[in-house]
């Protein structure tokens, strides 16, 4: 009697998780490695000092420990230590790369009047993964430098089992991402505090994660 009754749970898990199961093992996905500036500076006022950031990414995605080398294509209007912290000299532009392992990031910087960054917020979109619905607008934004993660009120995700939110650099592995959490609801506007080391730029997708079987349900790319 104890074996139908645990059979039928059985059964009764497989219906509630429908083709999860089907997809509980992924293959790691390969992405071309790359350097990352993550603080950055669109200018800086002549005079001052700013600091810059980078990081290095393999080919899984994973954030790994890297010598960078730093260079500006002009020293005397911008220059740059080895530890990323750049000096506005004079009045111009110039072009700030961080290199590491053959993977580079550029990105111009103007020398003035005033020292100014990037918007600090990075937008994207959910779709769902195989056949699973997960649909919305979600925001990545950096406040008195803690980074939270918002759902808009159009977010929705299909049910099913310990459902947990990722920031990865693969479309379907959690492997180098960091957790943020299980799903606070299957619909509308929702937040979550991201800690540790992340960068605003440091991981370039979200993910609604299945954590019990190892299924992506949908995940969102940042646009940029």
């Amino acid at each position: 009697m104890s074996f139908k009754l645990s059979y039928l749970n059985y059964l009764f898990l497989l219906l509630i998780v429908g083709g999860c199961i089907e997809t509980d093992i992924v293959d790691q996905e390969l992405v071309p490695a790359r350097v990352e500036i993550t603080r950055k500076a669109t200018s800086i006022k002549i005079g001052e000092s700013y600091q810059f950031q980078a990081q290095y990414f393999d080919d899984l995605g994973n954030v790994v420990n890297a010598d960078i080398t730093w260079a500006s294509t002009d020293p005397g209007i911008i220059s740059i230590n080895d530890a990323g912290l750049a000096m506005a000299n004079s009045a111009g532009n110039v072009t700030i790369s961080a290199t590491t392992n053959d993977a580079t990031d550029m990105i111009p910087v103007e020398a003035g009047d005033v020292t100014s960054e990037p918007l600090l917020e990075r937008t994207g979109s959910f779709r769902g993964n195989r056949d699973y619905e997960v649909t919305g607008n979600f925001t990545l934004s950096e406040e008195t430098g803690d980074l939270q993660l918002s759902f808009s009120s159009d977010f929705s995700t299909s049910n099913g089992p310990g459902l947990y939110i990722y920031l990865t650099n693969s479309e379907s592995s959690i492997t180098g991402g960091v957790e943020l959490g299980e799903l606070k609801s299957n619909t509308g506007a929702q937040t979550y505090d991201v800690g540790g080391d992340v960068q605003l730029g440091t991981y370039d997708y979200v993910l609604v994660y299945c954590k019990p079987f190892g299924v992506a349900f949908g995940l969102g790319k940042f646009d940029k």
